[in-house]
C-alpha cells in the first residue's frame, strides 16, 4: 500500500513537470537565462518502504553506481533531449582533428588553465569543455559559452585553413624567396620581412615587399628611411633604375638607390653624352614644351624644353601658338628679357613675355630699330619701307632730321677748295659718270663720305645705281613730289641752262645748299675747276633754280 502510495505521487511530479514544459516552453527551451529554471529530486525508496540514501545536486557525494563519480542522473532539466550532452568533466577534451589547440601556451592564450578543476567553485556544475575566444568574458553564464558540435567543427575547420595559410620558409634559418599561393614571400634568417626593401643576390635586384610580407609589383611605393624617397617596382617586382616610361610620361630613377628624381636634373643620353631635363616636383613627371619652373634660386623662370626628349632648349626659339622668338640662356636654359647682347648683337626682349623685338622700338633715351627678320640691332644707314634712315653706329639711337642736315653739310664744307676723285669713286661704286663735268659726282661723294648714300636717292637714281647725271637725280625726286622752288638748308639745287648746249635738260647742274638766310643763299658746290661754297643768285648760275628735298624723316 505504501508503496503503491509513493508511486501515484511520483507520477503526479512527473506529469506536473511535464505538463509545465508544454505550458511554459521558454522555461523548457532555456531561452530566458536569466530565469531560474526548476529541478526536481526524486526521492529514492528501499524496497521496504524506507527513504533511500538522500543524492541531491548540490551534495557532490559519490554512487557506488556511478563508481565514485558524481551521480548527475537524478539532475533532471526541462526538455533535457533537445540539448547536446555535455562531455563528463572528468574525461579529457576532444581536440579538432587538425590538431589545433593542443599547443598549451595556445590554450592560456584563450583564457584556459590546465590546473582548473571541472566544476566551478560557485555551484560545483560541471564546465563545458569548448575553446573560449580571448575576448569572452569569464564571468558570463556558461549558457553563453556553449556550442553545438556543427559550430565547433566550423570553428576547427577554421583553424585548420589558417594553418593552412601561413606562410612558412623551408628551415628555420632560411633566406630567400618563399613561393606560396601564387605570392612571394621573403624570409631572411627564418624571418619573414615585411614593409622594406630587400636585396636579393641571385637575382641582383632590390624588391620591396609590402606589410603583410607580399612581393610589390607593378607599382610605386614610397620609403619612408631617411629623408624618404619613391620608387617604382616592375612587372615582376625588381626595383626600377634609370628612364622608365608608363602612362605616357618619362622618369627617371637614381641608378644606385632607386629614388625617383624630381627637379633639374643632367642625365646620360643612350649613345652618348647627357642632357638636362626637369621632372616634377610632385609627380615626378619629365617636363616637355615651355615650363615656369620655381625649383631655387638659380632655376625660377620660364624654360623649353624638347616636346619629345624633353631635353632643355637654348638660344633662339619660336613658338608658334605664341607667334613669338624667345631666347633661352645659353648656360642656364632660362628666358632672357629687355635688352640682351648675344653673339656681338643687341635685342631686345619683352619684359612680361620675352617676345623679341622687331621694328622700332622706344628705349630709355633713344628710338632704335630690329631687323624685321632677325631681330638684331640696327646701325648706320638703312632703308625701311623704301625710306632712308640712319641710327648711331655705336647706340642704335635713330638720328633726327636736324642731325642728318648738320651732316651733309658739315661733310660738304669739309671739300672746300680740294679736288678729290668724285668721279673715280663713283665708278668704283658702280655709278654712272656724266661726261659734261663733276657736279653731281660731288653731291654724290658728300653724301657717300657722310655716310648717308641711301639719303640721295634711297642710293640708286637709275635701277639701283648711283648717277653722276644731273637730271637723273632730279627726275627721280621729281617723280616722287620732292621737287619745290623754296630752298632749305640740305636740299640739292638744279639749275637748266638754257643757252643752248648740248647738254640742256631739266638738269644741267647741281650743288648742295649750306645755308640759308635772308639776302644770302649759299651752296656747295663742284664749278669752275674747284670745288667752293657759293651765293646761289650768283651771275654764274641760271636765275631759275629748283630743289629736291632728300627724305629726312
Amino acid at each position: 500500500m505504501r508503496h503503491s502510495k509513493f508511486k501515484a505521487a511520483a507520477a503526479l511530479i512527473i506529469g506536473a513537470s511535464l505538463a509545465q514544459g508544454a505550458i511554459f516552453p521558454s522555461i523548457a527551451l532555456g531561452d530566458h537565462l536569466d530565469t531560474d529554471v526548476p529541478t526536481y529530486t526524486v526521492e529514492a525508496m528501499n524496497a521496504d518502504g524506507t527513504p533511500a540514501a538522500s543524492n541531491d545536486f548540490d551534495d557532490q557525494t559519490t554512487s557506488p553506481a556511478n563508481n565514485g563519480k558524481p551521480s548527475t542522473s537524478t539532475n533532471v532539466t526541462p526538455d533535457a533531449t533537445d540539448t547536446p550532452s555535455t562531455p563528463d568533466a572528468t574525461e579529457p577534451s576532444q581536440q579538432p582533428s587538425s590538431g589545433a589547440g593542443t599547443d598549451t601556451d595556445a590554450d592560456a592564450d584563450a583564457g584556459t588553465n590546465d590546473d582548473a578543476d571541472a566544476t566551478t567553485p560557485d555551484d560545483g556544475q560541471q564546465q563545458p569543455n569548448v575553446d573560449v575566444d580571448a575576448n569572452t568574458d569569464p564571468d558570463a553564464d556558461t549558457a553563453d559559452t556553449k556550442e553545438t558540435p556543427r559550430l565547433m567543427s566550423a570553428k576547427n575547420d577554421k583553424d585548420s585553413k589558417e594553418q593552412q595559410d601561413t606562410v612558412t620558409p623551408p628551415s628555420p634559418d632560411y633566406t630567400g624567396w618563399v613561393d606560396h599561393k601564387g605570392k612571394r614571400y621573403w624570409f631572411d634568417n627564418g624571418t619573414m620581412a615585411k614593409g622594406k626593401e630587400i636585396f636579393d643576390q641571385d637575382s641582383n635586384a632590390w624588391y620591396f615587399v609590402e606589410s603583410d610580407g607580399t612581393m610589390a609589383k607593378d607599382k610605386d611605393a614610397y620609403i619612408r628611411t631617411g629623408s624618404g624617397k619613391w620608387i617604382r617596382l616592375a612587372k615582376d617586382g625588381k626595383r626600377v633604375h634609370g628612364e622608365n616610361y608608363r602612362n605616357g610620361s618619362w622618369y627617371y630613377f637614381d641608378t644606385k638607390t632607386g629614388a625617383m628624381l624630381k627637379g633639374v636634373r643632367l642625365i646620360p643620353v643612350k649613345g652618348g653624352g647627357s642632357k638636362w631635363v626637369y621632372y616634377d616636383l610632385q609627380t615626378g613627371k619629365m617636363a616637355h614644351g615651355e615650363k615656369y619652373l620655381n625649383y631655387d634660386k638659380e632655376h625660377t623662370g620660364w624654360y623649353y624644353f624638347h616636346p619629345d626628349t624633353g631635353a632643355m632648349q637654348y638660344g633662339f626659339i619660336y613658338h608658334g601658338n605664341a607667334k613669338k622668338w624667345v631666347f633661352y640662356h645659353r648656360q642656364n636654359g632660362k628666358m632672357l628679357y629687355g635688352e640682351q647682347c648675344i653673339d656681338k648683337g643687341w635685342y631686345f626682349f619683352n619684359k612680361t613675355t620675352g617676345a623679341r623685338a622687331h621694328g622700332f622700338t622706344n628705349l630709355p633715351g633713344k628710338r632704335v630699330f630690329y631687323n624685321t627678320s632677325n631681330g638684331r640691332m640696327v646701325y648706320g644707314a638703312t632703308l625701311i619701307n623704301d625710306r632712308p634712315y640712319f641710327f648711331d653706329k655705336t647706340t642704335g639711337r635713330q638720328w633726327s632730321k636736324n642731325e642728318l642736315v648738320n651732316k651733309i653739310v658739315s661733310t660738304a664744307r669739309s671739300f672746300r677748295l680740294k679736288h678729290p676723285d668724285c668721279p673715280g669713286a663713283l665708278a668704283l661704286n658702280g655709278g654712272i659718270i656724266c661726261p659734261q663735268g663733276p657736279c653731281m659726282s660731288f653731291v654724290w661723294y658728300v653724301f657717300h663720305a657722310a655716310g648717308l648714300d641711301v639719303f640721295l636717292c634711297n642710293g640708286g637714281a637709275v635701277n639701283g645705281r648711283p648717277s653722276g647725271i644731273p637730271d637723273d637725280n632730279y627726275s627721280w625726286y621729281a617723280k616722287r613730289g620732292r621737287i619745290s622752288s623754296s630752298p632749305k638748308v640740305g636740299d640739292i639745287v638744279f639749275w637748266r641752262f638754257t643757252n643752248g648746249y648740248s647738254w640742256s635738260t631739266n638738269a644741267s647742274h647741281a650743288g648742295i645748299v649750306v645755308n640759308v638766310a635772308p639776302g644770302k643763299i649759299t651752296v656747295m658746290d663742284a664749278a669752275f675747276n674747284n670745288i667752293d661754297e657759293r651765293p646761289i643768285y650768283s651771275s654764274y648760275y641760271p636765275s631759275t633754280p629748283m630743289f629736291a628735298t632728300p627724305y629726312y624723316g
